[in-house]
């Protein structure tokens, strides 16, 4: 498994970011080796957004952002916000008991 957690520093309105970014992960969903992501919002600053999208390896995200189905669609994000991606392993995940884990 791979994680890319991507940081946004919007300089637009970060309503039609979201609303952008929507198109964005609704193609996103449909590729192979896609699990997961999660856009989360400053609770601090509403420009800045952190992208967290689970894979199954750097190949499977390599081939999803290199498709001019990608390309296409995110070409207007990259008008509105600044973005820093980064990839990591998955080392530990842990599931707390408030989401149905037990000890």
């Amino acid at each position: 498994m791979l994680t890319l957690v991507n940081s946004f520093e919007v300089h637009g309105d970060p309503a039609r970011f979201e609303e952008e970014f929507r198109k964005v992960s609704d193609w996103m969903r449909g590729q192979p080796g896609f699990h997961r992501h999660q856009l989360c919002r400053s609770a601090h600053d509403p420009r800045r957004f952190v992208n967290i999208a689970v894979w199954d390896d750097q190949a499977a995200l390599d081939a999803a952002i290199g498709d001019e189905g990608f390309q296409s669609r995110v070409a207007v994000l990259r008008t509105m916000a600044t973005a820093t991606p980064h990839t990591y392993d998955h080392v530990l995940d842990v599931v707390g008991t408030a989401a149905g884990a037990t000890p």
